[in-house]
C-alpha cells in the first residue's frame, strides 16, 4: 500500500435506521442484526484504508473473527435512526481489536461491541501473524478504546444439559463457506432457556473455536446459572463455540 497512514480515517461510521426484518417480535434490533450492522461497518472501515475484502482475498487472506462480546445499554427500537461507529483499538498478539458503538439522534450510547479478529490465510485456514504480512495498513485509535474485558477466557460450567441438535442449512452459510457469525447470537436467542419473548439481551460474549460448514449439525448445550445463561456447541469435528449470555424483562 502506498497510501500514507496518517491520512486514513482512524474511524468510520454511517447512519442507518432499524430496519422492520431486522426487529424481533417485541420490536426490537434482534441481537444478530445488531452484529450484522457492526459487521458491515466494520467491512466498510476496512475497506476505507485500503483492506477492504478483495484485495486480501486476492493476496489469499481474509479477517476471521474469534471472539465477540456486547453490551446492551438501551436496545435501538423498530425504524430508530442510529448511527454505528468502529475504530481499530490495537493490535493484542495475533488479534485485532476493533470498537463499534450505536448511538441514538441525541449522543447516546445504547450498544456498545468489541471484537477480536484474527487475520487467516484462505487456503491452509492458518493464523496470520501482522507482523509477517507486508502491506497491510494498521491505524488504530487506542485513545476512543470502550472498558471492556470480556475477551479473555470464558468459564463455563463442567456440565450442560443438552438443548437442541441444529442443522446448519444453505441459508446459514456466509461468502467464507461457513456459519456466519451473526448467526450465533440467533441460535442462542431460539434456544435461550425459558425463551427470549419478553426479555431482552443485555450482554453477550461469544468465541468462536472451530468454524461449522452446510451440513453439520450443532449439538447445543445450554445452562441458566447465578444470572447469566451459558451455551456450548458441538459438531463432529469437536467443539465450535462457546457463549455467555445476560438477559433481563423488557422494561415498559
Amino acid at each position: 500500500m502506498t497510501t500514507e497512514l496518517e491520512n486514513l480515517p482512524k474511524t468510520y461510521a454511517f447512519r442507518i435506521k432499524v430496519l422492520s426484518p431486522d426487529s424481533s417480535r417485541d420490536r426490537q434490533i434482534k441481537p444478530s442484526c445488531a452484529m450484522k450492522y457492526f459487521q458491515e461497518l466494520s467491512d466498510c472501515h476496512c475497506a476505507a484504508v485500503g483492506n477492504d475484502y478483495q484485495t486480501l482475498k486476492d493476496r489469499d487472506m481474509a479477517f476471521i473473527s474469534v471472539r465477540t462480546s456486547l453490551t446492551f445499554h438501551r436496545t435501538p427500537k423498530w425504524c430508530e435512526m442510529i448511527t454505528c461507529e468502529t475504530w481499530h483499538r490495537e493490535m493484542k498478539g495475533t488479534q485485532w481489536i476493533r470498537d463499534c458503538v450505536m448511538k441514538s439522534d441525541d449522543g447516546q450510547v445504547l450498544v456498545e461491541s468489541t471484537t477480536g479478529w484474527i487475520l487467516m490465510n484462505l487456503t491452509d485456514r492458518k493464523v496470520c501473524r501482522p507482523n509477517k504480512v507486508p502491506g497491510l495498513n494498521v491505524v488504530t485509535a487506542p485513545e476512543l478504546a470502550l472498558q471492556n474485558d470480556r475477551l479473555g477466557r470464558m468459564k463455563m460450567p463442567e456440565e450442560m444439559p443438552l438443548v437442541a441438535e441444529r442443522p446448519i442449512l444453505y441459508s446459514d452459510i456466509d461468502y467464507f463457506g461457513h456459519l456466519n457469525n451473526c448467526v450465533y447470537a440467533d441460535i442462542i436467542c431460539d434456544y435461550m432457556p425459558g425463551s427470549m419473548t419478553g426479555r431482552e439481551m443485555k450482554k453477550l460474549d461469544i468465541s468462536f473455536v472451530m468454524e461449522a460448514v452446510q451440513g453439520d449439525t450443532l449439538k447445543i448445550h445450554a445452562l441458566e446459572q447465578d444470572g447469566k445463561v451459558y451455551f456450548t456447541g458441538y459438531h463432529d469435528r469437536g467443539k465450535c463455540f462457546d457463549a455467555i449470555a445476560e438477559v433481563a424483562p423488557i422494561e415498559g
